[in-house]
């Protein structure tokens, strides 16, 4: 499989690698060849178990034969160990015949960079961390019409026959072949959080190959305890690099101001909760009327004043007569005829306020077995009606002492008796 790590100087590649890839890998009992900075001291005293496992690359390696790409699809090895273009100039540690490197080729420049007979568990091969890779692997260009080498790129190709993973690490992946680049599975880009103002920090994306769409997202953090395990700055010591000091990201005073508006959101939320649920508010009951009726009109009654007869001019007034000892009551005064006489009053239903526990009924006022329009309690009390509810269905009207039943009936036709009062 073969991944891409892409970020720009300082982001946290050489980080991102030796944490997330070496380290692992290493862990794991797999071999790992690369051109990355290690610091093989604090390897060799944090993990010495795992130094056998580490091969660093610093100059290409000796050429042991020929390559043959096509020899991988008739089931053979396409490193042909022993056969040369010519003959052999040399030996290596191991005795093995071989040529010296091609000149003028940048590391791993050469399919011999590649060929490892190590082989772990299940077979698999080792792991290729390859760091500037664009050095390696160019783009034709105009100041590089060379490109890379056509054996290298035919065995990135076939790297899966040999159990081989590579993980290529550069700056820009607009100056890597684009051949090789292609063939990689994820792609993985690494900045550091400063412009969000946290520069112990980077960021991670994850894409589904150069092109692909974003796969996942995360903020990681860089842990002193790894910093040993390699070098970021390979042309001298150790140094602090200077930061913006006239930058002021976006995303901080977004983050002040949020806060804010996060408070005042949230008591305006709890305010308006208080309200709803809590705080005793001024019952509104809307009247109960049945659709498509007309609005009840009910003339306003007002009292009629009994008028004093006249005193005969025989009667003495009434300062020349004695004071009676007890007052007289004084008449009762009539509220004139009942403005529902001569028809049927229906009740229809009531309704009761569960905080204030008033309760508004509605009756339906007829004639000749026709509705003519609804009423509320309330407003038959208005013009002077005295309602008494006695239970489901079934109340008392009165009008100037004149009590009627009403209950829950339908308007029916029938003959009135004169004299004699309906029940409903």
């Amino acid at each position: 499989m073969i991944n891409l790590l892409e970020g720009v100087p300082g982001s946290g590649k050489s980080y991102e690698a030796v944490v997330y890839h070496v380290l692992p890998a290493l862990q794991s009992g797999r071999k790992v060849i690369t051109n990355l900075p290690l610091n093989m001291e604090a390897w060799q005293f944090l993990y010495p178990d795992l130094v056998p496992l580490i091969e660093l690359r610093r100059s290409s390696a000796p050429v042991l034969g020929k390559w043959d790409a096509e020899a991988a699809n008739r089931g053979q090895s396409a490193y042909v160990v022993g056969e040369f273009n010519g003959d052999a100039t040399g030996k290596t540690d191991d005795g093995l015949p071989c040529q010296d490197a091609p000149k003028g080729v940048a590391l791993f420049g050469s399919v011999w960079d590649f060929y490892s007979t190590w082989r772990g568990k299940n077979n698999i091969g080792p792991l290729y961390v390859i760091d500037e890779c664009h050095v390696s692997f160019p783009r034709i260009t105009r100041r590089n019409p060379m490109g890379t080498p056509e054996q290298v790129i035919q065995w990135f190709k076939i790297s899966r026959h040999f159990g081989a993973d590579v993980l290529l690490m550069t700056q820009r992946m607009g100056a890597l072949d684009e051949d090789i680049a292609g063939l990689a599975e994820f792609h993985v880009r690494v900045r550091k959080a400063a412009f969000l103002g946290r520069p112990q920090n980077y960021v991670r994306k994850t894409f589904a190959g150069l092109k692909g769409g974003e796969v996942s997202s995360e903020e990681r953090e860089y842990l002193g305890q790894y910093f040993p395990l390699y070098k970021s700055h390979t042309q001298g010591s150790t140094v602090k690099e200077a930061s913006a000091q006239d930058v002021n990201p976006a995303y901080l005073k977004w983050r002040k101001w949020s806060r804010i508006f996060f408070v005042l959101g949230a008591l305006f939320l709890g305010w308006t909760f208080y309200k709803i649920f809590f705080a005793e508010s001024k019952p509104k009951m809307a009247a109960l009327q049945t659709a498509n009726t007309p609005k009840p009109i009910l003339p306003s009654m007002k009292s009629v004043q009994p008028q004093s007869a006249p005193v005969p001019a025989s009667v003495p007034s009434q300062d020349a007569q004695k004071a009676p000892e007890t007052p007289e009551a004084p008449p009762k005064r009539s509220m004139g005829p009942d403005p529902l006489e001569n028809r049927l009053i229906h009740l229809t239903g009531c309704l009761e306020s569960s905080k204030t526990h008033d309760r508004v009924c509605t009756l339906t006022v007829s004639q000749n077995g026709m509705p003519i329009f609804h009423v509320t309690n309330k407003e038959l009390e208005q013009v002077g009606f005295q309602f008494k509810y006695l239970g489901h269905c079934a109340a008392h009207l009165s009008w100037d002492g004149v009590m009627r039943a009403v209950v829950c009936d339908s308007p029916s036709v029938g003959m009135r008796v004169a004299g004699v009062k309906s029940s409903s």
